[in-house]
C-alpha cells in the first residue's frame, strides 16, 4: 500500500469517526430544530393540519435533513434519530396546538418495524403533550423499501387501533410508493412534488394525478398535493379533484402553525365553487368576498401573498399569545390599503 493510499484511508476513518461523534452529540443534546408547514383544504382554503419538519443544528456536511439521515443510516442510527425527531416535534407543537387540526409526523418504516416507536409509547407521548392520537397522522417516508407488507400491516394495525391516522408520502415517485398505497390503504395519500411541476399543462402528469385521486376516493382515502407554488398549479389540482394542498403558496415552514393567507383562501373557495355564486367559507358570517368575512383567526393576518417575495411569518390567534409579540402599528386599521387588520410578527 502506498503512503498516499494509506493517508487517504486514515483520512476516511477520521472523517467517519467525526460524523459518528456529531450524530451522537446531536442525539444527546437535542440539537434539532422543528418547524411546521400547513396542509390546506382545496375546497375552502382552511387548514387541515400541519406537517412537522425537523432540521439538524449540525455543522456541514450534516446540516441538511437528507445528509444527516443518510449519515445516520450508514451508522445504523436511523431508527433512533427518526424516533428522537418525532418525539421532539410532539413536544414542540403539542401544547397549544390548533384545535381540530392534525399534526403530520414523518416516520420511517424502519423505526416502526424495529420497535423504536411502539403504539403504546407514542400514544402516551402524544397525550402527555396535549394531543389525542386521533389528531396525529403518521406519514410513512420512502427512505427505505418495505419488504414485508404483511408485517407492516400488523404493526400499523396497532397504531390504528389507538386512533392514529396513516399517510403515505411521495406517492407517484416510484413503484414502491404505489405498492405501499395499495397494500397499506392509508387515510391520506401525499403526491410526490414532481407531479406539481408543469401540472397546469402537462397531460401526462394530470392523467396520473386523476388516476390516483380516483383510486384514493374509491378506498376512502384523501389526497394531498405537495409542492404547490403558483395559482396555476393550485387551480390545476382543484380542477383534478385533489382534496388538500401543501406548498409555498400556502406558507413557508415556520416556527409555529400559520394558516394560509386570506387571499389564497378566497381564491381557493372561488375556484372550487365556480358558477355557484359567491363562495362561503365555513365559520364566516357571510359571503367570502373580503377579508372581513373570513373566520376571526384569519383576519389577524397581512394580505401579502406568500407567492411573492415576502417571507414574513403569519401569526394566527390560535397560538398561545405568550409566543407572539405584536408589531408596531398592529392594531386593526379600518380602510387600510390591504383591506385587512394588522399583523403579528415573530423574530
Amino acid at each position: 500500500m502506498t503512503s498516499a493510499s494509506s493517508a487517504s484511508n486514515l483520512g476516511a476513518l477520521a472523517g467517519a469517526a467525526a460524523v459518528r461523534r456529531e450524530i451522537h452529540a446531536a442525539l444527546e443534546t437535542g440539537a434539532f430544530r422543528a418547524d411546521c408547514q400547513g396542509i390546506v383544504s382545496l375546497a375552502n382554503g382552511d387548514a387541515l393540519g400541519f406537517e412537522a419538519l425537523t432540521r439538524p443544528a449540525s455543522r456541514p456536511p450534516l446540516d441538511t435533513p437528507e445528509s444527516f439521515l443518510t449519515a445516520a443510516a450508514n451508522e445504523g442510527l436511523l431508527a433512533e434519530v427518526d424516533h428522537t425527531w418525532r418525539v421532539g416535534s410532539i413536544a414542540r407543537f403539542g401544547p397549544g396546538f390548533p384545535s381540530e387540526r392534525l399534526l403530520f409526523l414523518n416516520v420511517s418504516p424502519l423505526s416502526l418495524l424495529s420497535g423504536h416507536t411502539t403504539a403504546g409509547a407514542l400514544e402516551a407521548t402524544t397525550r402527555q403533550f396535549g394531543l389525542s392520537p386521533e389528531r396525529v397522522v403518521l406519514e410513512l417516508t420512502e427512505g427505505e423499501k418495505i419488504d414485508d407488507f404483511d408485517r407492516m400491516r400488523r404493526v400499523l394495525g396497532g397504531f390504528r387501533s389507538r386512533g392514529f391516522l396513516i399517510a403515505i408520502d411521495d406517492a407517484g415517485a416510484g413503484q414502491s410508493s404505489l405498492q405501499s398505497v395499495v397494500e397499506l390503504r392509508p387515510d391520506y395519500i401525499k403526491l410526490d412534488r414532481w407531479l406539481s411541476r408543469d401540472i397546469e399543462f402537462d397531460r401526462s402528469r394530470r392523467s396520473m394525478v386523476q388516476a390516483l385521486v380516483g383510486f384514493a376516493h374509491q378506498v376512502r382515502a384523501r389526497v394531498v398535493a405537495e409542492g404547490i407554488e403558483t395559482y396555476e398549479q393550485l387551480d390545476a389540482f382543484i380542477d383534478l379533484g385533489v382534496d388538500f394542498g401543501q406548498g409555498y403558496i400556502f406558507g413557508f415552514p415556520a416556527a409555529i402553525p400559520v394558516p394560509a393567507p386570506p387571499e389564497v383562501q378566497l381564491h381557493t373557495a372561488r375556484r372550487t365553487q365556480r358558477g355557484a355564486g359567491p363562495p362561503r367559507i365555513p365559520g364566516s358570517s357571510g359571503c367570502a368576498t373580503s377579508p372581513a368575512s373570513l373566520p376571526r383567526w384569519t383576519r389577524q393576518l397581512p394580505a401579502t401573498p406568500f407567492s411573492g417575495c415576502s417571507r414574513r411569518a403569519r401569526i394566527s390567534t390560535w397560538w398561545p399569545s405568550s409566543t407572539t409579540k405584536a408589531s408596531a402599528g398592529s392594531s386593526p386599521a379600518e380602510g387600510s390599503s390591504n383591506g385587512c387588520p394588522g399583523s403579528l410578527d415573530f423574530p
